[in-house]
């Protein structure tokens, strides 16, 4: 099974880092997940920081960045990772959209895997939103 995640990022580098780091321990469980950084034409230094973070973590088997060349908005960055990679030989089975400013807990990716595994009626799921 692939799983596709991408977070968008605009002008908010740490918390698309920090929402990377806090996906290490789904990557370690879930064997064929690809993360997708992209960079919808923040200007700010952002592609920089979170290029460095990722080779500097080692996390390039399994992320990216895509920086773009112009913000079209959110739903623009999101399919200018999504469109390509259902596009690809081997297509995602699914797709997790992410905000910069999320930060997974251990396992919650599986509960989600789960449910659409069970219910292949459903087209989307979201997960629980906690305020710290």
């Amino acid at each position: 099974m692939n799983i596709l995640v991408v977070i968008l990022n605009y002008r908010t580098p740490t918390l698309t880092i920090n929402c990377l780091r806090s996906l290490v321990p789904e990557v370690q469980s879930q064997p064929n997940i690809q993360v997708v950084a992209v960079d919808n034409c923040s200007g700010d230094g952002s592609v920089a920081q979170i290029q460095e973070a990722i080779k500097a973590e080692g996390w390039g088997e399994w992320a990216s960045l895509l920086p773009l060349d112009k913000n079209g908005g959110y739903a623009f960055g999101n399919n200018a990772a999504i469109r390509p990679a259902l596009q690809s030989s081997d297509p995602p089975d699914f797709v997790w959209l992410l905000n910069p400013d999320t930060e997974v807990r251990r396992g919650a990716m599986q509960p989600l895997i789960n449910f659409l595994q069970t219910h292949p009626q459903v087209g989307i799921v979201g997960s629980r939103l906690e305020h710290p």
